[in-house]
């Protein structure tokens, strides 16, 4: 009798154990992904300059300029995508984690 009692008590706490491993499963679909703007891709190229003036100087130093300030803009944009992109998955996270069910219906 006692080895009965106790081969119906290990049954049903593997039995219990096991439904509650499997009540949590992942989500099955992939999180929300946003493209990255084709300008933010390319990199960036900046002037180099062209002849040993000094209105070659002037020139190289302003296209230069121009250059690194579009460089960030490309930049910034990458990040704000990126951080959109990190907003919607963790907004996404939220609405699809699995609830944890409880061992008692009560």
């Amino acid at each position: 009798m006692p080895n009965l009692r106790w081969t119906l008590t290990a049954s049903l706490a593997t039995a219990l154990m096991s439904s509650a491993c499997a009540s949590t499963s992942p989500p099955p679909v992939a999180p929300p992904r946003l493209p990255i703007p084709a300008e933010a891709l390319r990199p960036c190229v900046l002037s180099v300059m062209v002849g040993d003036t000094v209105g070659a100087l002037d020139t190289a130093y302003m296209e230069r300029g121009r250059d690194l300030v579009t460089c960030e803009a490309r930049r910034r944009e990458a990040i704000a995508s990126w951080e959109a992109e990190r907003a919607l998955q963790d907004r996404w996270r939220e609405e699809t984690e699995p609830k944890r069910r409880s061992l008692w219906p009560f």
